[in-house]
């Protein structure tokens, strides 16, 4: 997770302040989604107000993320159960077998 309080007082990320500065964004709080141990996406919340981002908002942020991870990876197991039966109906039977298998 990355907290930033006030990003021209920053220096970790000079390619980004400037960006930033030009939406008046003061204060940025940035964690990944993580689903099962793997990254697969990030949050990132950002304030024009200077130390916008204190614990409980950085908890409700990870709390968040936890849910955007579970979306994304359902939205990609949901993707793939909607091209199985397309898979199945232009395959012969063996083919259909070994893909459904390893479509599950």
């Amino acid at each position: 997770m990355i907290r930033i309080g006030y990003i021209p007082a920053d220096e970790r990320f000079p390619h980004f302040a400037g960006g930033a500065g030009d939406q008046r964004v003061q204060s940025v709080l940035s964690t990944p989604a993580i689903d099962r141990g793997q990254v697969v996406g990030s949050l990132n919340v950002y304030s024009r107000q200077r130390d916008a981002f204190d614990d409980r908002a950085r908890d409700t942020t990870l709390v968040m993320a936890a849910e955007v991870a579970h979306a994304v990876v359902r939205s990609v197991t949901l993707s793939t159960a909607r091209t199985t039966p397309d898979l199945c109906r232009n395959s012969t039977t063996r083919q259909r077998s070994s893909r459904v298998l390893k479509a599950c």
